[in-house]
């Protein structure tokens, strides 16, 4: 009796020890589950290999066996409609100014209103083409003919002994129906009394949700189901600092964080998150080192991209020096990430073979073009 009561606590001690390893390993916060969204797939047209990819006289745009440069472009955004959204230089009287414009790379035509007044493209448009003008939300169909402006809070709810000042960061993210933008509140310009993000439903109407919790980036899978999200671990949101950052889940639906990935082993805060995406039950992270210097012509070390599923984190192999986006469920753009991406071109993989693909995605100008694609191969 007296054994097995031994054996019994020996095989506790055993059990206590494994799973205390097991938590250390995954970190405090990580979860096992991963969400599930409610939200619907939205459709996506994609005509392997599609690519937008920048050459001395322009913007190469390339769908399948169409090709088109087009002059004067500097930047752009693949949506799932199988149009691209380009930024164009535009001579003004005094200055050169930048435009939006809808392109369609089959008929090689532009369609749609012409976006002004904006420098930066929007990220993951996948159900709207949203931007930030001061306290306004301008929320585009993805067609770019009808828009609809939200005109957001100005009023800070914050008190402070000086000046308040609440804004809106750039680059707001729409999914089922409702927009997403980050914003803060900050006394004499400097001292920062509050921060959040704000949802837009559908209707217009607003709400202050993830106050405090330290959100620096939203994205949207590329199957416009779920919203991610960087959180820094400590401390608060800085953007480009060097912290820990972990990766979340928020609820589309109330704007609470469901899902609380962490981040993977052998992580450190000098890694940087580069892209985000999420199929089914399985998240993906590219990471990659910071450059020093700040130029494209810096190499950043390369660590790879890392899959989430039920608790476990798993690192693609060969991710360090190849970056993916697949474009169907055998179709891929494929380009060595340990190597100059101002010299490196894109290849794509199909049936067994390997093409290489005209164009850069960048140019000593910080001109950048654009593949269409997600990190993970999709569903269907």
């Amino acid at each position: 009796m007296n054994r097995s009561r031994s054996l019994l606590s020996a095989l506790v001690v055993v059990l206590g020890i494994a799973l205390a390893v097991t938590l250390y390993v995954r970190g405090d916060d990580a979860t096992d589950a991963v969400f599930d969204s409610q939200a619907s797939a939205v459709p996506s047209t994609i005509v392997p290999p599609q690519t937008a990819t920048v050459v001395p006289s322009g913007m190469l745009v390339t769908a399948g066996d169409q090709h088109h440069v087009v002059p004067h472009a500097v930047g752009a955004r693949w949506l799932p409609t199988g149009q691209v959204l380009l930024a164009v230089e535009r001579k003004e009287p005094g200055y050169l100014a930048q435009v939006h414009r809808l392109y369609d790379p089959v008929r090689g035509t532009f369609s749609g209103s012409t976006i002004t007044g904006q420098l930066d493209l929007p990220d993951d448009a996948t159900t709207s083409i949203s931007y930030i003008d001061g306290h306004r939300l301008l929320r585009w169909n993805l067609a770019l003919t009808t828009r609809h402006v939200v005109t957001l809070p100005t009023k800070p709810r914050s008190k402070g002994s000086g000046e308040v000042v609440r804004s809106y960061a750039a680059r707001p993210v729409t999914v089922d129906g409702a927009t997403f933008v980050r914003f803060s509140e900050v006394e004499n310009e400097e001292k920062t009394l509050s921060y959040g993000v704000m949802r837009i439903a559908a209707d217009g109407s607003t709400s202050d949700v993830l106050k405090g919790d330290r959100i620096t980036r939203l994205r949207v899978s590329a199957d416009g189901r779920s919203l991610l999200a960087v959180q820094q671990h400590r401390g608060e949101p800085c953007g480009g600092c060097v912290v820990r950052q972990d990766v979340v889940e928020i609820d589309p639906a109330d704007g609470k964080i469901v899902g609380t990935y962490g981040a993977p082993p052998g992580y450190s805060k000098q890694w940087r998150i580069t892209r985000l995406d999420k199929v089914g039950g399985t998240v993906a992270v590219r990471y990659e080192g910071s450059c020093v210097t700040g130029d494209l012509a810096c190499i950043p070390k390369q660590h790879g991209t890392w899959t989430y599923r039920d608790g476990a984190w798993s690192k693609v192999a060969g991710s360090e020096r190849t970056e993916t986006w697949w474009q169907g469920r055998d179709d891929r753009i494929v380009r060595r990430a340990d190597r100059n991406v101002l010299k490196t071109p894109l290849e794509w993989l199909h049936d067994g073979r390997r093409e290489g693909l005209d164009g850069f995605l960048a140019d000593a100008d910080n001109n950048t073009g654009d593949v269409a694609g997600g990190l993970l191969r999709p569903a269907s």
